[in-house]
């Protein structure tokens, strides 16, 4: 008996069905939201983020790069002999580890047979915020917690450790001024020069901070203030925009993740929610839905114990408690018990409220890519699935001087409450 072949419509066949600006779309909505993204630059470019393409490498492999050390010997003067007094450079090489990322939404034939193209549509923007995010989640996990060197951590006020924040630590005027004073003494290399009226050249650097720290910052008296003072009114005025604006040569910017549907905080002020009402006793809180997959703890410590404060609710107070991720990622283990009720929807919070802001320069972080924002398409025709995402091959690491050290960026550790303590909608 002779079998005949399907005539089976083939991949290029259905490519029609998925619109040829679908790829283009991702890239393009994933660099307009992604923070670090606008800060990137090649080899020599004086960026704070400085990219390096190899495609020949594979996910697992290192891209190395190397750094050389200044000059600090004397030198001679006069007809001193100067052979055997060379000066030896000190080198430093630093990897740049790749991983390789992928993400994806499925959609059905039947349940969208009369709308599968405005499905496809509506998974553009969602891959490109993610994407955004995760390429931003990387590059802040590596500066505030680099894989192989100690950043330089400064507090605000009188604190010398997280359990001394208070309210008399919270972001103003003064830490700006001890960021520059830092940055300047480390030799943190600006990310531009400005030339004033006054003939003078004067170095600008970079900060990122939460928007708790702005929102501190902007009802400073001094800080108002001084944008009234210095720049011309009108309705693209930061103080009627939240624009970014520059203090004492730091050009500030703010970052906030997205907690849609998934509470997260962000890197910079990892925070969750009570998701099922705490009762006195318990030895867990659970911050999120079970089956969900979603990392509701992220931005905590993922490994040992962590102080978190439970907030107060309008009913029950504010309690601190010492505390661990689960592997489910949807709950917090508890070392004890909690001894307070709460309130579903109350806001966890990093210990004393904590937020870390970020001052860099040109060069502070290096990117590697194997392959970036390819487009992946799956097709199971007979069980009516189509599925369309996004994949990449990439790494990140704080770029070394030739001491080991880092020399381009900087911590600040900050006390950030919510306006009001006992708020559980914000």
């Amino acid at each position: 008996m002779t079998i005949t072949s399907m005539n089976s419509m083939t991949y290029s066949n259905l490519g029609d069905l998925i619109p040829a600006k679908y790829d283009k779309k991702v890239r393009d909505d994933r660099r307009v939201r992604e923070f670090w993204g606008k800060f990137a630059g090649p080899e020599g470019s004086q960026q704070p983020v400085i990219e390096k393409m190899d495609l020949q490498k594979e996910a697992g492999d290192r891209i190395h790069m190397e750094t050389i050390s200044e000059l600090y010997k004397p030198g001679v003067t006069g007809e001193t002999e100067l052979m055997g007094t060379e000066e030896k450079f000190q080198i430093n090489r630093f990897s740049v580890a790749l991983e390789l990322y992928r993400h994806a939404v499925a959609v059905t034939y039947k349940g969208n047979s009369m709308a599968i193209i405005d499905s496809i549509n509506r998974a553009v923007p969602k891959l490109g915020r993610y994407f955004a995010n995760k390429y931003d989640d990387l590059a802040f996990g590596e500066l505030l917690d680099p894989a192989n060197a100690s950043e330089r951590v400064l507090y605000a006020g009188t604190a010398t450790a997280d359990d001394e924040l208070s309210s008399s630590t919270m972001m103003q005027p003064a830490c700006l001024d001890l960021l520059r004073l830092a940055a300047q003494r480390n030799g943190v290399l600006p990310i531009k020069l400005i030339n004033t009226k006054q003939d003078n050249m004067v170095e600008v650097f970079g900060l990122v901070m939460s928007p708790e720290d702005w929102y501190q910052l902007i009802r400073n008296s001094s800080f108002k203030a001084s944008l009234q003072d210095t720049l011309p009114r009108g309705y693209d005025h930061p103080l009627v925009t939240g624009a970014k604006c520059m203090w004492n040569g730091i050009l500030i910017h703010t970052y906030a993740s997205i907690n849609q549907g998934c509470h997260q905080g962000s890197p910079l002020r990892p925070e969750c929610a009570v998701a099922t009402a705490v009762t006195a006793g318990d030895a867990a809180i659970t911050v999120g839905s079970s089956g969900t997959g979603y990392d509701y703890t992220k931005n905590f410590p993922q490994s040992g114990t962590f102080p978190i404060t439970v907030m107060a609710d309008g009913t029950n107070a504010t309690e601190d408690l010492t505390v661990s991720c689960h592997a489910n990622n949807y709950q917090l283990t508890i070392d004890g018990t909690a001894a307070n009720n709460h309130l579903t929807g109350t806001r966890i919070v990093y210990q004393k409220h904590r937020a870390t802001s970020i001052l860099f320069g040109a060069e502070a972080l290096a990117r590697a890519w194997g392959e970036k924002d390819v487009p992946i398409h799956q097709e199971i025709v007979y069980q009516l699935n189509k599925g369309v995402g996004i994949m990449s091959t990439t790494g990140v690491a704080v770029i070394e001087d030739s001491a080991g050290g880092i020399p381009n960026s900087l911590l600040l550790r900050t006390y950030a409450p919510l306006p009001n303590l006992t708020s559980i909608v914000l």
